[in-house]
């Protein structure tokens, strides 16, 4: 029932109605509001309960009128009675939780079961598959790290669609294994992904419904959605199954999420032609990562699956429409990682995020058309940030208000780097490698805690905390921050030239200043011929840095030859950024030190970064580790060659690193005295490619003369060098996104030279 109350202005409305059946008013607070296309207000409404306790925990969920329902709470069927019969539905079998919806929709059932609790039950109006369907697709395979991550958030969409009311038949679900997506207790998944499957589904099955939803969830590529371990989705390819499925702009609506890395790069490939526009062809394509080894990085959880896609589908059971689900879910996922970058596109330009951008997605949704707006849920207060000396803390959060009781809290513990797994041939992996720690309530305290024992490198750690409310982890985190000063960044030890750790064209890293006159080494090879913007932001407001810009051949003639380039940020807290122009690719050094050199521990964290291409087309790296093939330790010295015309040579831990315009087939050849030379063709399929080579020593004077080089072992996909290393050969690091705009409000200025 609508509060029948209002201030003269027709805004704020007050009204008392018995929510809870408990025989005792509870007061209604709200305001109405006038959405584009509707003719009738709506309406935002928040209650209070009276408190008399009923002795009951609550809970919701939905169904279609004329649907039957086990209604299992805590792995139990309990005896279920009723307290409100809106829709004229029936409890079949009470004692087996049987329950069944009437015909009246727009209405809300309520029912008590003997376990304690109280259902609010939506009864949505019936949805056909000729209002909506949906196809969902999961990539990769069983043998992949995150497949049970992109299973649960297939699930759960499932799971969502089929609480807003579509049936099976208008739902086909793509993986590589079967499963119950709706648990109820029959197999899902109609086929293994494959291109011919989707065509059909999209092309063919999709013809005359209304509105289609396609929701991708895997790697992803620039321009490509890996399918399975073999076979990739090309955007041009999808994009024309779109065209098909609406001739010249006729057809049904079509929304589009896509949940990988470099998912922005479908969105230029699905605007619509201006023939297409003329005819009101509607297309909403929400992506949750942008372009590139920054933007373009997704972020999964594979603990509790915490991703653009659970906040997504969380807003979406939550009422929100597409729109609106993508605001809250792009919140979510920069509270993880700030330089993530989801974009939607609803206007039909193939650009994101522009003003006119959400217009129409604020109007759509799946399934049944209903308004329905549960209460946010809110975190009042967590540990305040601290600097800590030890591996230690306690982490807690408190005074939380939610429309249901909690039923677990956690937080979600963001290293300094991130970690990001490297399987043999697969350099797209999104960002993993983040703790989580569930917490226990202390009745003491009235809090929820635990003590966390993972800071073990020095840097700043970013917490977010969340609660278990209503079967999912809340979406929208608060967050906290921990110093852990008195230990090395992950990148020592770099505190000289010879040392300098590499980093890639256009990817992050993580430092601190964790001791006296510390200073940190850095190298990179420079693009030919072209510019690199390069940055050092501060996280913590006592860190001033000062950087230096050497090249390697001046140090290598002269070991005190003076920078090409040197500028130190105006204050604490504030920015070096500068751009640099290069002729041709050779290796360059950045050394970085606070202004201060006595200054050092809590507050000294900063990010560098050296950005090449960001505007127009990104080019790759690629990694070359060369490595004896008798003894396995790497060969520094050696002469690497790519591409017939770039030489460089591979550092103390046997890498070298070159900048590649584009994906293709490149020549590498590799030699050093008393090691045969060798050549060798490498494919660069990603935005970071890693070749192991393996030299072989020569057997005796003379051998091989004249013959030419021979070919070599070469492994792709794979950098055993690094942070961490030690820990995990399979495991490249990269840096920590989230220092970023997170730490202590501060003057932000950019320096140039």
């Amino acid at each position: 029932e609508k509060p029948s109350s209002t201030d003269p202005y027709y805004g704020r409305l007050v009204s008392f109605v018995d929510i809870d059946a408990d025989s005792d008013d509870d007061l209604f607070l709200g305001h109405q509001y006038y959405r584009e296309g509707d003719s009738l207000p709506w309406h935002y409404l928040r209650f209070y309960r009276n408190t008399e306790d009923t002795g009951f925990g609550f809970w919701r969920t939905r169904v279609v009128t004329g649907q039957s329902w086990y209604l299992v709470l805590e792995n139990e069927l309990p005896f279920y009675t009723w307290v409100v019969n809106a829709s004229g539905g029936e409890l079949n079998n009470p004692s087996a939780g049987a329950y069944s919806a009437g015909d009246v929709s727009g209405v809300v059932d309520i029912i008590d079961s003997s376990n304690g609790y109280r259902v609010y039950i939506d009864v949505l109006p019936e949805v056909t598959a000729a209002d909506s369907k949906a196809v969902l697709v999961v990539g990769s395979d069983s043998s992949d790290p995150l497949y049970n991550t992109f299973v649960d958030l297939a699930s759960y969409a499932y799971w969502v669609l089929r609480n807003e009311g579509l049936p099976a038949e208008a739902v086909r679900l793509y993986a590589a294994t079967q499963f119950d997506a709706d648990e109820d207790g029959t197999m899902d998944v109609e086929d293994a992904p494959n291109e011919a499957a989707l065509e059909q589904s999209i092309t063919d099955w999709a013809v005359g419904t209304d509105r289609l939803l396609v929701y991708l969830v895997d790697h992803g590529q620039r321009e490509r959605f890996r399918l399975n371990a073999t076979e990739y989705l090309d955007a041009s390819t999808y994009a024309a199954w779109v065209n098909t499925l609406q001739p010249g702009g006729v057809g049904p609506q079509v929304t589009t999420i896509i949940d990988t890395c470099e998912a922005g790069t479908f969105i230029d490939d699905l605007g619509l032609s201006v023939k297409e526009l003329k005819a009101d062809a509607q297309r909403i394509t929400i992506a949750s990562s942008g372009i590139g080894p920054i933007e373009g990085l997704a972020m999964f959880d594979a603990v509790q699956d915490i991703s653009f896609s659970l906040s997504f589908w969380r807003a979406i059971f939550d009422g929100e429409t597409y729109g609106q689900a993508f605001d809250t879910a792009k919140v979510a996922v920069e509270a993880m990682n700030v330089l993530q970058a989801p974009q939607i596109d609803d206007d039909g330009d193939g650009i994101p995020n522009e003003a006119n951008d959400g217009l129409l997605a604020n109007l759509a949704r799946p399934g049944a058309e209903f308004a329905v707006s549960l209460p946010g849920v809110f975190i009042g207060d967590v540990a305040p940030n601290q600097a800590i000396a030890s591996n230690s803390a306690t982490l807690w959060l408190s005074d939380v208000v939610t429309p249901f009781p909690v039923d677990q809290a956690g937080a979600l513990v963001i290293p300094p780097n991130f970690q990001r797994p490297s399987p043999t041939g697969d350099d797209e992996q999104p960002v993993t490698g983040m703790d989580w720690v569930d917490f226990a309530y202390n009745a003491d305290l009235e809090r929820w805690e635990t003590s966390y024992s993972g800071f073990v490198v020095g840097g700043l750690y970013t917490i977010l905390y969340y609660i278990d409310a209503g079967g999912k982890y809340n979406a929208s985190p608060r967050i906290g921050f921990v110093d852990r000063i008195d230990a090395p960044d992950a990148w020592e030890t770099d505190d000289a030239a010879h040392q300098a750790r590499w980093i890639p064209a256009n990817s992050v890293q993580g430092h601190n200043f964790h001791a006296e006159n510390d200073q940190d080494w850095i190298r990179f090879a420079s693009p030919t011929a072209n510019a690199a913007t390069i940055a050092v932001m501060p996280a913590g407001h006592m860190c001033q840095p000062a950087v230096a810009l050497y090249k390697q051949s001046a140090l290598d003639s002269n070991p005190g030859a003076a920078p090409v380039r040197q500028i130190s940020a105006e204050g604490p807290g504030e920015e070096v950024i500068f751009e640099a122009s290069f002729v041709r690719s050779e290796q360059y050094l950045l050394r970085i030190m606070n202004n201060d050199p006595l200054v050092y521990g809590a507050g000294t964290s900063y990010l560098v970064i050296v950005a090449v291409g960001t505007g127009g087309v990104l080019p790759n790296t690629l990694v070359v580790s060369a490595f004896d093939s008798v003894t396995s330790d790497p060969v520094a010295g050696a002469s690497v060659t790519f591409d017939h015309t770039i030489t460089s040579q591979t550092t103390s831990d046997g890498v070298v690193q070159f900048i590649c315009p584009d994906y293709a087939s490149y020549n590498v050849s590799a030699s050093k005295t008393g090691y045969n030379e060798c050549s060798q063709d490498v494919n660069v399929n990603h935005q970071i490619e890693s070749v192991s080579i393996s030299l072989v020593p020569e057997s005796g004077e003379g051998e091989g003369e004249g013959e030419g080089p021979t070919q070599c072992a070469v492994v792709q996909g794979r950098y055993p060098g690094g942070p961490f290393g030690h820990l995990n050969g399979d495991v490249i690091l990269f840096a920590a996104l989230t220092l970023l705009l997170l730490g202590p409000k501060r003057r932000r200025v950019r320096t140039r030279s």
